[in-house]
C-alpha cells in the first residue's frame, strides 16, 4: 500500500507542476502537503471508493444510499416563498447600455477562458529543471579566424542537456531559420560590477501575429542565469567574431564536477544568425527582455 501511496504522491506532483502554473510553487506545494494533508485525504478518499467497488460490487455511491440511515427528516419551514419563472417581452427588456469603448480589444485583460490564452514556448521545463543551467560559455572550433564562434549552453547533466538539444534539432534543426530561439545578452545589470551580465533564453514572439484580433495573450516560459566574470575578454572576443561571420553556433555545454575543460556537444550544434546584445537601461515594460530585469539590479545608466 504505502509503495502505491508514494507512487500516486509522486505522480500527482509532477502533473500539477506540469500543468498548472502556480506562485511560488515549492512553497505552495509544500503547505498543501504538509499542512493540508492534501494528498493523504485524496488518497484516502480514492481507497474508500475502490474498497466499496471491490467488496460491494458498486462503482459509484450518492447520499440516497445512506436513506436508511436517516432517522429525522427536517422540512422547509413556512413561509416557503414561491418563484414563478416569467418571460420578459422584447419591449420589456432593459436597454443595455452602449459602451463607446467596447469596441477595443483589450489584449492585456486576463483571459477569461482557455481558449483565449495561448502557452508557447522552447523551454522544456522538466528537462531544464534537471539539466542544472550553469550559464553560457564562449569557445571557437579550429582556428579562430576560419569558423563561426561557439556559444555554449553550460549544463551540469549531460543526458539532460543532450536532450534539450535533441528536442531542439527535431523541431528547429540544425539552422534555427525561423529564429524560434531567442537568445539575450542584457549587459550594464550591475554598476558596481560593470562586466556582469544576464543571459536570457526563451521563444521568439512573431510581432506579425495579429494577437489583437484573436484576443489571445501569449505566454512563454524564459530561463535567466546571471552571469558574474572578472572582465570582459571573453564575451567581447565573441561578440567580435560574432560581428564577423554574421552567425554562431549555439552549442550544449556540460561543465563536470571536478570542474575540467567543459565537454561540447558539436554534433547537436545548432547554427544562428540571431543574438540580442541588450543594455539593462533601455528595457521597458512589455519588451522581451523584462523578465529579465530585476527590482535589485543596480543598473548602468548612460549619464553614469
Amino acid at each position: 500500500m504505502s509503495s502505491i501511496g508514494e507512487f500516486l504522491l509522486e505522480f500527482c506532483a509532477n502533473t500539477l507542476g506540469a500543468i498548472a502554473a502556480l506562485p511560488e510553487p515549492e512553497g505552495t506545494l509544500e503547505h498543501m502537503v504538509t499542512q493540508e494533508n492534501l494528498f493523504e485525504r485524496t488518497i484516502s478518499f480514492s481507497f474508500a471508493h475502490f474498497a466499496q467497488s471491490r467488496v460491494l460490487g458498486k462503482y459509484l455511491s450518492s447520499l440516497d444510499d445512506l436513506s436508511h440511515l436517516v432517522v429525522k427528516s427536517y422540512p422547509p419551514l413556512e413561509p416557503i416563498p414561491k418563484i414563478v419563472p416569467q418571460n420578459l417581452g422584447e419591449s420589456e427588456k432593459p436597454q443595455e447600455k452602449k459602451d463607446v469603448e467596447s469596441d477595443i480589444p483589450d489584449i492585456f485583460s486576463p483571459p477569461r477562458k482557455h481558449s483565449e490564452l495561448s502557452v508557447s514556448s522552447v523551454i522544456n521545463t522538466h528537462l531544464w529543471d534537471q539539466a542544472g543551467w550553469g550559464g553560457v560559455l564562449y569557445a571557437h572550433s579550429g582556428p579562430m579566424d576560419t569558423q563561426p564562434p561557439l556559444l555554449g549552453l553550460s549544463f551540469e547533466s549531460k543526458e539532460m542537456a543532450s536532450s534539450i538539444f535533441k528536442e531542439w534539432n527535431e523541431k528547429f534543426g540544425r539552422k534555427d531559420v525561423e529564429d524560434r530561439i531567442r537568445i539575450s545578452i542584457i549587459r550594464g545589470i550591475d554598476a558596481d560590477n560593470r562586466h556582469h551580465y544576464r543571459a536570457h533564453v526563451t521563444q521568439s514572439i512573431d510581432p506579425e501575429r495579429n494577437v489583437a484580433e484573436e484576443r489571445k495573450m501569449v505566454v512563454s516560459v524564459s530561463r535567466l542565469n546571471t552571469m558574474e566574470p572578472d572582465s570582459s575578454t571573453n564575451l567581447d572576443g565573441f561578440l567580435e567574431q560574432f560581428e564577423k561571420f554574421g552567425m554562431f553556433f549555439l552549442v550544449p555545454a556540460v561543465i563536470s564536477a571536478s570542474g575540467r575543460e567543459p565537454e561540447l556537444l558539436l554534433s547537436q550544434s545548432i547554427l544562428r544568425r540571431n543574438l540580442h546584445i541588450r543594455q539593462a537601461w533601455e528595457i521597458e515594460e512589455n519588451d522581451p527582455d523584462f523578465v529579465a530585469i530585476r527590482n535589485s539590479d543596480n543598473m548602468v545608466t548612460p549619464s553614469g
